[in-house]
């Protein structure tokens, strides 16, 4: 049976191989119905805290790729800070203080989380990033999880303290469930469905919470405005 192939621990690296398989065919054909190739890279070590580089020609974007069951109870993962922490030319215009440990990938990370109970493989992909857990610490978006804002807050803390490289474990409850590859590059800030807009807007919202005296403004468009923005791409996305 599938699933016990893939849940065996001799077989670890062919499972995520073979996810990491799918989920690449996924998004390329998500790509090419949206008339382009994505170019994928991998990392075959985990040193610098990603896995797995997206190019649309366009933006270029670094990833950390996690994988769960649906049979088992695994609900954080251990993810370099690096990935969340902002690039240099983003730090001040998202209203934060330039400094070392507020500068990295501005990268993100895709949860597949699979079922293979029925001898096939269906997996949901979820993504989070530092814009969407600052979406979640400032109630923008909804979760059945009590306190998500305290939660989303309080990783949001420990984002800019120490190391780069150290980790910080993010609940499932801190992502958002794509409804479809095409949607998980907007989230992501590729190509994607029509939506590709998500990200701008999203960069645009946490400049506007975090008061940022160098605003990032997308056509002059006002805070209650660019919620309502985002409510609405939320809800193609998912």
């Amino acid at each position: 049976m599938l699933d016990k192939f893939l849940m065996e621990p001799q077989n670890m690296h062919a499972r995520e191989s073979i996810l990491m398989d799918k989920l690449s065919f996924d998004l390329k054909l998500a790509a090419a119905k949206n008339d382009y190739y994505l170019k994928s890279y991998y990392s075959t070590v985990d040193h610098d805290g990603f896995d797995l580089i997206l190019d649309d020609d366009d933006v270029i974007k670094k990833l950390q790729v996690k994988t769960v069951s649906t049979s088992t109870t695994t609900s954080s993962w251990g993810i370099h800070k690096d990935i969340f922490r902002l690039t240099q030319d983003l730090v001040e215009l998202l209203g934060y203080t330039a400094t070392p440990d507020s500068v990295g990938l501005f990268g993100g990370v895709i949860l597949q989380e699979f079922d293979a109970s029925n001898n096939s493989l269906t997996i949901d992909y979820y993504y989070t990033d530092m814009l969407i857990i600052t979406m979640y610490a400032n109630n923008l978006l909804k979760s059945s999880t009590n306190n998500i804002d305290g939660i989303a807050q309080k990783h949001l803390s420990n984002v800019f303290t120490g190391s780069r490289k150290d980790k910080v474990y993010i609940p499932k409850s801190l992502f958002i469930r794509s409804n479809s590859p095409e949607s998980l590059l907007s989230m992501i800030g590729l190509h994607g469905n029509g939506t590709v807009g998500w990200i701008e807007y999203a960069k645009s919202y946490v400049s506007h919470v975090n008061n940022s005296t160098d605003l990032y403004s997308i056509g002059g468009m006002s805070l209650p405005m660019l919620e309502s923005e985002l409510k609405l791409s939320y809800s193609k996305l998912t």
